[in-house]
């Protein structure tokens, strides 16, 4: 009896580990000299399931060492996110520490309603499937936009 239940146990065990996908990351990473004085440095790290993304972190860096610079790129980005905010999971902070600007996004694409972001986007609508966004489509815009991605950390 004991080995009946040992087997229906880890029959149990891998049925349940083999049905649940494994989440998997993909990081994606650019590095640009916009010009002599500043440089941007971006890293998207993509966690998804089943080919959907289920959470979005973005961290993109600009360094100058021109105050000037970071002010107008800090409005710019501002102007970008101000019709996100307010958006239940999605949230951006924009900072300025010494040289650098930092705008740090963060996605929870499983819970956020994808309909809000084709709202105020409709070019967000290509990314979007069934209310869910596709790493296939995210991957080719990153990489559109030069950054190299590599599934991992």
């Amino acid at each position: 009896m004991k080995k009946v239940m040992v087997v229906f146990f880890v029959s149990a065990m891998l049925f349940i580990t083999g049905c649940s996908s494994k989440e998997e990351i993909l990081v994606c990473t650019k590095e640009q000299e916009i010009d002599t004085r500043t440089k941007l440095e971006s890293r998207y790290q993509v966690l998804s399931k089943d080919g959907y993304v289920t959470r979005l972190d973005t961290v993109e860096v600009i360094i100058s060492d021109s105050e000037e610079v970071l002010k107008t790129y800090q409005e710019n980005l501002e102007n970008v996110y101000r019709d996100y905010r307010g958006i239940n999971h999605y949230s951006n902070e924009i900072r300025i520490e010494d040289n650098k600007l930092i705008s740090t996004t963060k996605v929870d694409y499983d819970k956020i309603d994808a309909e809000q972001l084709i709202k105020i986007d409709r070019n967000n609508a290509t990314a979007i499937e069934n209310g869910k966004v596709k790493v296939s489509a995210l991957k080719e815009t990153y990489e559109q936009l030069d950054a190299v991605c590599k599934v991992g950390k």
